[in-house]
């Protein structure tokens, strides 16, 4: 890559180490030149250091430190190139003197200055404040003299060599110093020569182990044998220290393998996080990695708190999750492929350190030879009986029989098989869980609720008081009768005191006793009927006050914005009250078209048919129980589809915080009957239906 392609933004990256580097030496180390002895002694430092086995680091350190000592110069820097081709500063001292980090467009000129002495290839000596002024051209910006030399192996500049003198150093002792900068570079090439063999013996073992890799995996047919060469080829391949491969099948990801392991308890918690990450993989589309270091990608916060979790129970210092694709490129910026269903992922692990991007990458171009791999082994086991078929292949005289005779055996045998080994029967069916103990509480009359005392999820007891209604022509009709009740009293009352003024001895008063008496009857048997009456209004006040059942607690949601100050109308149901710490039960709807095999089961047996469930909130526990009670009539449903009833007693010991009304999946069993009629009975009942009738 050329420098200028180089953005702004890199070429603040490249000075951010010089402004944040402390100077290693200052400006008294510069002094007098050194003598010939002295530079004799320096060039054989040189080519100790350079033939010596440390690393480059500290060879960059050490090789800058001696020539600026020997050169008599204020400062210097040591530039390599990155693999994307840009410039990175290696080591410097006094980088500040060249007063660089002050102003951007210096930096970027000197940028351009560097990398036209790299690609020359030859020495350079540069005034200061020199070139030429265009934005985009290399150039001396500094107020101090700049030696450049590049350190060329195999025709090619390894780094580049900078030298800082002062404005006001001779032109003698620049010549002197450029050659002497020369010969520093020509010695210091056999360490670069040593790195580059190093890391071409680096890439040729990765080449090697990558060669086993393909050769280990590839042509294997059975998924679990494939996948098992896979992890444990990827560990050595990528020297790491566990290497996990999960599989897409029926649109979840499951671990199939893991390096160093023939046997894993895929309920282990440590598996489950690995599977969850693998699926995490999956569903963003890239590669999760984590080492440890700023150059990881940021991820999704989700994502990330999984890996955090991972990380810190397993103690992992470096993570990586490659999705597997068929015939994706290894190059991440390439579409192609990236819209192909994802085979699995390919799981990467390192617990005693940490590795570095290299690590990533050979990982990345191991992870399409990986997939090519899983691939066939994948299609293959779809194959319904597809291992059956590979073992009676390797029965040598099944191969010389026609192949009519032997689909004929095959068909045979099937057909036995089915017919004759036996298996568990089951009716499936829907529902949902309930207490035993349930009572809906209804409105007796027509009224307004105008007291609410019962709320959700509160305990009451039996006849506790749980709403008060009022009828208004209730309240009309009581009060009418009492008004007739009164006048009928007056009523009785004068006609008493007529009877005694009659029976004081008035003329004419001989008839009138029997006629008061027989009033005196006639009001009084009134009296009697407006009474009867009025007991029976009090009566009904006294049922507007509706009390509780049973003991247990109110279960319907939201009751006081369903009933407070609401009317409502006689029979509608006004909550519900249910013993929750009493038995519970299953109330299931089964298909009538299935209630034959329940019906025939109850004959058959002498017991209660069991039923086996699980609740839609908790899945992963099955519950027990037993048919108590069957509706003898089916009910049709708006879609024409009839359902018979049936109530089963669960077994309270697995119920730890059961709740009403949640939606059950049952299974009812039916006793044993054989494999092929469990598994074809859908079938041929759904032909008799459309064959026979």
């Amino acid at each position: 890559m050329q420098i200028h392609n180089v953005k702004q933004s890199r070429v603040d990256a490249l000075y951010l180490g010089v402004v944040m580097t402390p100077d290693s030496l200052s400006r008294k180390n510069a002094g007098a030149a050194p003598s010939w002895r002295e530079i004799e002694a320096f060039l054989e430092e040189i080519a100790s250091l350079a033939e010596s086995e440390i690393a480059s680091p500290q060879f960059h350190a050490e090789l800058l430190d001696r020539a600026v000592r020997a050169l008599g110069a204020l400062g210097g820097a040591v530039w390599t190139r990155t693999s994307q081709g840009l410039l990175h500063l290696e080591h410097q001292i006094n980088f500040r003197e060249t007063r660089l980090p002050e102003s951007r467009e210096d930096q970027l000129r000197h940028a351009y200055l560097l990398d036209e002495a790299m690609r020359g290839g030859a020495a350079k000596t540069i005034a200061p404040q020199s070139g030429p002024a265009e934005r985009e051209a290399g150039a001396n910006p500094s107020p101090l003299w700049l030696v450049l030399t590049p350190v060329m192996v195999e025709g090619e500049a390894a780094a580049l060599l900078e030298i800082f003198h002062g404005p006001a150093t001779a032109a003698d002792e620049l010549r002197e110093s450029g050659r002497l900068l020369g010969e520093v570079a020509g010695l210091a090439a056999d360490h670069y020569r040593r790195v580059q063999f190093c890391r071409l013996r680096d890439e040729q073992t990765a080449w090697r182990r990558m060669e086993r890799f393909l050769r280990e995996t590839t042509g294997r047919m059975e998924l679990a044998d494939t996948a098992t060469a896979t992890a444990n080829e990827a560990r050595v391949a990528l020297d790491c220290d566990r290497v996990s491969v999960a599989v897409v099948r029926h649109g979840r990801c499951r671990m199939q393998s893991i390096s160093g392991v023939d046997w894993f308890d895929r309920r282990a918690n440590e598996v489950r996080r690995l599977e969850r990450l693998a699926e995490a993989a999956l569903a963003s589309g890239a590669a999760i990695w984590s080492s440890g270091s700023e150059e990881d990608v940021s991820l999704a916060p989700q994502i990330e708190e999984m890996l955090q979790a991972h990380l810190d129970d397993s103690a992992c210092r470096t993570f990586g999750a490659f999705p597997l694709r068929v015939g994706e490129s290894s190059n991440a910026d390439d579409p192609i492929h990236h819209d192909d269903p994802p085979l699995g992922v390919l799981i990467v692990e390192h617990f005693s350190s940490r590795l570095d991007e290299e690590a990533r990458h050979r990982a990345e171009l191991l992870a399409p030879h990986a997939a090519a791999a899983l691939a066939p082994a994948l299609e293959l086991d779809r194959i319904p009986l597809a291992g059956l078929w590979r073992r009676m292949g390797s029965v040598a005289w099944l191969r010389t029989l026609p192949k009519w005779a032997v689909a004929a055996a095959v068909a045979a045998l099937v057909i036995a098989a089915l017919a004759t080994i036996p298996a568990d029967f089951a009716v499936e069916a829907s529902g949902q869980l309930q207490p035993q103990l349930r009572r809906h509480v209804f409105a007796p009359s027509d009224g307004v609720v105008v007291e609410l005392l019962a709320k959700h999820d509160r305990r009451v007891r039996r006849d506790e008081p749980l709403a008060v209604l009022r009828d208004p022509k209730l309240d009309f009709e009581f009060r009418r009768i009492e008004g007739e009740i009164q006048t009928a009293q007056k009523r009785l009352s004068a006609i008493e005191s007529l009877r005694l003024e009659d029976s004081a001895g008035r003329d004419g008063a001989e008839d009138r006793p029997r006629r008061w008496t027989a009033e005196k009857e006639e009001v009084e048997e009134a009296l009697g009927g407006l009474r009867a009456q009025r007991d029976v209004l009090r009566q009904r006040q006294a049922s507007l006050t509706i009390r509780s059942p049973l003991d247990g607690v109110v279960i319907t949601w939201d009751v006081e914005r369903r009933l407070e100050s609401r009317p409502v109308s006689r029979g509608q149901v006004l909550m519900t009250v249910a013993d929750l710490q009493g038995p519970w039960v299953v109330e299931l709807e089964v298909p009538d078209r299935r209630m034959g095999h329940v019906a025939e089961a109850r004959r058959a047996s002498e017991n209660p048919l069991e039923v086996s469930f699980v609740c839609e909130a908790d899945p992963a526990v099955v519950h027990r129980g037993r048919i108590v009670e069957v509706s003898l009539t089916a009910d049709a449903r708006a879609d024409d589809q009839a359902q018979s009833r049936i109530v089963a007693l669960a077994d309270g010991k697995t119920l730890l915080a059961p709740r009403p009304g949640t939606v059950v999946k049952a299974k009812i069993h039916c006793g044993r009957r054989s494999v092929g009629y469990v598994w074809l009975h859908g079938l041929w009942e759904a032909a008799q239906r459309g064959l026979w009738f």
